[in-house]
């Protein structure tokens, strides 16, 4: 949960789809600050979450999504992401027990 998890997420939605959308000149533009390639991103990471947890949690998912896609930008990679989703899903873990 620590380490494969936020991996495999952050590999697949910031590192491959975030940043294949980065590429493209339309989404590397912002809207609110944020880029429509991080929007899309994040959207979808909060989708994909909507079938293990409650619908009411996907506004949550899309926020934190769209913190972790701000570092993927700010620091042009996904370590940052990997090592932050971990974190937080340690948080999780603890506060939940």
């Amino acid at each position: 949960l620590f380490t494969l998890i936020p991996l495999a997420e952050e590999i697949l939605f910031r590192g491959l789809l975030q940043g294949w959308l980065l590429e493209k000149s339309w989404f590397s533009k912002t809207s609110a600050g944020v880029s429509r390639a991080n929007w899309l991103s994040s959207f979808t990471f909060a989708a994909a979450h909507v079938w293990q947890h409650a619908l009411l949690l996907a506004p949550g998912y899309l926020a934190v999504s769209l913190v972790l896609g701000h570092f993927r930008e700010r620091y042009r990679g996904i370590a940052v992401p990997v090592l932050l989703h971990g974190y937080y899903n340690l948080g999780l873990l603890l506060v939940s027990n």
